[in-house]
């Protein structure tokens, strides 16, 4: 069957938005959406039916198979699109404050910078142990 032409955008509007429409696209996206956009996943939705919408001239399809399959298109290139735009950005992290703790102590035994302190008189890395591996 050839796209009827003569629908109007409001038709297409009513068609596209549907929420038995909107429902499908949401089911039919979920495993293939990008994990890193799940929790966005409505709003990306939404704003790939904006595209759909003002795209609608461009739509060659008749039936609601045909049209899912265009929004799913969008829906990808526009999530993708999306991915792109992110990946490019500086990622911006707050980390803890990290306050240091005073060392000194009074216990300076372990503290030992010359070698002649030593009961030995050796190597101070000598005392220190080392894990097996």
């Amino acid at each position: 069957m050839p796209p009827d032409r003569s629908e109007s955008a409001e038709d297409f509007a009513r068609r596209l938005f549907a929420p038995a429409f909107v429902e499908k696209v949401r089911i039919a996206s979920w495993p293939c959406f990008p994990h890193q956009l799940k929790s966005r996943r409505d709003d990306i939705i939404q704003e790939a039916l904006i595209k759909a919408y003002h795209a609608r001239e461009q739509f060659r399809g008749a039936t609601d198979e045909d049209l899912l399959g265009w929004v799913l298109e969008i829906l990808r290139n526009h999530a993708l699109n999306i991915l792109e735009a992110e990946a490019d950005q500086p990622r911006l992290v707050s980390l803890p404050t990290i306050e240091i703790a005073d060392f000194r102590g009074t216990d300076e035994d372990h503290l030992r910078d010359d070698p002649a302190d030593l009961e030995d008189g050796g190597d101070p890395l000598d005392e220190v142990a080392v894990a097996p591996a």
